[in-house]
């Protein structure tokens, strides 16, 4: 890890200091062997998850208005995703796909998102400075918790690496060094700025963020080919169909992660400290 990697962390560091305790035993980080989607709706995609222990810190939260489970309505449902489709440019819409996913991760992945909004309060503010940088739609930081449970050393069954998920030649067309002796996938920082750099170039291709993203699980070749076999239809809905399986599933694990982070209090759903530092991120 170089310089310019070690100052972004620390420079970090310093902010969540105070909520972090520094003689809390931490856990070693083990290599992920399988990360499909952290949270996907197919329930065989969630292996290797690490659970950590526990922390008070919150994320950015959109109410603190708590409800039951059984007040939680399909209606209830449809509001809150319009209140988030009219602040984003991407298009948040509710449908009864979207809302299983929700609703399965109510059910059985409470503890793992907990675990993974203690994650988020270190890497966030990094992935944002650098959204910031290149123009990009913040919410993009979501798309890390899908891809690996924001795990630096995050590794699937088909090679892709580091907490983005990049294939090897992806990461080099991306800047990227991947060598026999150094894996910038596996480099928080570096990582990010990669994936803000094919985020871009990806939405230079299709301007549609909801395209952008299939085209980031499954390659700008697939989305291109939907799109052809849909006649033309340019919306992901539309060309859901004709993607590979996996990346069917990809938007609405999004956008429940998206949804379930940004109304957390309202789930009681608080993070947990995992005792996560700057160590832990060394690769």
């Amino acid at each position: 890890m170089d310089g310019y990697t070690i100052n972004i962390i620390k420079r970090y560091m310093k902010k969540i200091l105070p909520f972090i305790f520094l003689t809390f035993s931490l856990v070693s980080a083990q290599e992920i062997t399988s990360v499909d989607h952290a949270l996907s709706f197919n329930t065989d995609h969630v292996k290797s998850v690490d659970i950590y222990k526990n922390n008070d810190v919150t994320i950015n939260q959109v109410s603190n208005i708590v409800i039951n489970e059984e007040e939680f309505t399909s209606e209830v449902l449809q509001k809150h995703l319009e209140e988030l489709r009219l602040k984003t440019p991407f298009q948040v819409e509710y449908n009864a796909t979207v809302e299983r996913h929700i609703r399965l991760y109510l059910d059985e992945r409470k503890e793992v998102l907990s675990n993974l909004m203690d994650k988020a309060n270190f890497y966030f503010p990094i992935f944002e400075e650098l959204l910031d940088k290149y123009e990009l739609p913040l919410e993009l930081k979501y798309l890390a918790v899908v891809e690996s449970a924001l795990e630096p050393k995050a590794r699937s069954v088909a090679g892709a690496k580091g907490i983005w998920q990049f294939m090897y030649h992806t990461g080099l067309e991306n800047g990227l060094t991947v060598n026999s002796l150094v894996d910038d996938r596996m480099d928080p920082v570096k990582s990010t700025e990669a994936a803000c750099k094919y985020l871009k170039k990806l939405y230079d291709t299709f301007e549609d963020w909801d395209l952008v993203l299939a085209a980031y699980n499954s390659g700008p070749g697939n989305v291109s080919k939907a799109i052809k076999r849909s006649g033309g239809l340019r919306n992901y809905w539309n060309i859901r169909q004709f993607l590979p399986t996996e990346t069917r599933g990809y938007l609405p694990a999004f956008y429940a992660t998206f949804y379930l982070f940004e109304y957390n209090t309202v789930h009681q759903i608080y993070p947990k400290n995992i005792g996560i530092t700057y160590f832990d991120t060394d690769t």
